[in-house]
């Protein structure tokens, strides 16, 4: 890579290795196994005897992995008399995966995460299946981040543009995710635990899930459709009346009233024994890989930990570090956008912000490199992961007339980074410049973000 310093070599690599650690096709083999004649899944003991089938129903960004990994540990442990079969549902684009007997269905678009007419098509052929299960079959769920978007369907006939667009009020409301999964569950016939409920005739219903939540929540991963809900109604039009779209009006915010009122049936707050989940993975593992990696490669390494860390508290750790430290945080901070906001995402805003907040600090200004970037290798529209921010790329963006800041106003950071990473004063950073590769990794574990506190004299 031409050009690129040692910070920006090591905290690239530091990232990409942890996104190797959270392949979820690695992760789940520890969870799947047998004693004796019992299969066991997750925290489940199965019993074999009588077990005809595994029915499979997969989602999420993750999900062709997260099935390669089972089918291989089931491979090793299942008598031959019992059959595998099953469905993915999943966006485009993503790396091929040995998937055997498993339907992989693409529902949705790489670029937009939102659930589509294909995908509520699809599930409802889900939900016809698993409904017909009976004593003789292990309903196995392997979900993951973007679930939501490809495992979907509304709730009492209502309309998926109805539902797509009170979801997307509220996020464009800077809503955190919980609130957006407590409105999703709430408008969904799949959602919320719905999806066990359906299948309630089969002998087990497990569910193995990648989380891409803060906390693992089971019930906010891919909106739980296997899991018991929590929440309710009455919290679902809370959602919207703590971010002021109390007067938001249509058949959606209908359908949650009448549930408020007890009209319509609400989420199963808990479910059958037969019915259990475990998580196989979660952003901690690509923090112990990418801490692993950055201690190999010599730098002192912080942990700030895992939760919307604010982007003052990460410039404040930058001030504390000694020369030498390695600081790694992962998790999603919520992004208001404007009205049609330009190309973007979460990460390329954050790896700007943290950039030029940095380099206000005369005292940090040309010693610290940032990196934010998603683990699943898709920030919002920006058509990258997210991207890499030193001095020298504001340098190069504002040398091009532009101010990085008042760009940062706009939520317009791809124009600042596109600018800033095509020339340093080192040259060419790279063919992607600032802005890190983007396309499908095969994992979901939220952002990752790595900042390098440079050593003395690099």
């Amino acid at each position: 890579m031409t050009g690129v310093s040692a910070p920006q070599e090591d905290v690239r690599e530091i990232f990409a290795t942890g996104v190797r650690a959270a392949d979820p096709a690695t992760l789940v083999a520890p969870f799947i196994g047998r004693t004796g004649e019992e299969l066991t899944v997750g925290a489940a003991s199965v019993s074999l005897a009588g077990l005809v089938r595994i029915v499979i129903v997969g989602a999420g960004k993750a999900a062709p992995r997260l099935a390669e990994g089972a089918l291989d540990a089931l491979a090793a442990v299942l008598p031959e008399s019992v059959s595998i079969e099953g469905t993915l549902l999943v966006p485009e684009g993503l790396p091929p995966a040995r998937t055997g007997p498993l339907v992989v269905q693409e529902v949705r678009p790489a670029d937009a995460n939102r659930a589509t007419p294909r995908a509520v098509a699809a599930t409802e052929a889900v939900l016809a299946r698993v409904a017909t299960l009976g004593d003789d079959t292990l309903l196995l769920c392997l979900l993951t981040g973007g679930g939501s978007a490809t495992l979907a369907a509304p709730l009492g006939g209502l309309a998926l543009d109805d539902q797509l667009d009170v979801v997307s009020a509220l996020d464009g409301r800077g809503a955190p995710i919980t609130a957006l999964n407590t409105l999703r569950r709430h408008l969904s016939a799949v959602k919320g635990g719905r999806l066990a409920v359906a299948a309630g005739g089969a002998r087990a219903i497990v569910s193995l899930l990648l989380s891409d939540v803060d906390g693992d929540p089971p019930e906010a991963i891919a909106s739980g459709p296997a899991v018991a809900d929590p929440t309710t109604f009455a919290d679902a039009i809370r959602a919207l009346d703590d971010h002021e779209l109390e007067d938001l009006g249509g058949p959606a915010v209908e359908l949650l009233r009448r549930g408020a009122r007890g009209e319509i049936v609400d989420t199963p707050d808990e479910l059958p024994s037969s019915v259990s989940h475990a998580v196989i993975g979660s952003p901690d593992d690509a923090l112990r890989g990418a801490a692993a990696e950055a201690g190999r490669r010599g730098w002192i390494v912080e942990i700030l930990g895992r939760s919307a860390i604010s982007s003052a508290d990460h410039i404040d750790a930058v001030r504390r570090a000694r020369p030498g430290t390695c600081l790694l945080s992962a998790g999603e901070i919520p992004l208001a956008l404007p009205f049609r906001p330009p190309p973007g995402g979460r990460c390329c805003d954050l790896a700007l912000r943290l950039g030029v907040g940095i380099d206000s600090d005369a005292a940090l200004r040309g010693r610290v490199t940032v990196l934010v970037g998603a683990t699943d290798g898709e920030d919002g529209t920006s058509g990258s992961s997210g991207a890499v921010v030193d001095s020298a790329v504001l340098r190069a963006a504002e040398a091009q007339g532009l101010d990085p800041a008042r760009l940062l106003e706009r939520c317009d950071a791809l124009t600042a980074l596109r600018a800033g990473g095509a020339l340093s004063d080192r040259g060419a950073l790279s063919d992607q410049g600032a802005l890190l590769e983007g396309g499908a990794t095969g994992t979901n574990v939220q952002d990752l973000r790595v900042i390098l506190v440079h050593r003395e004299g690099s």
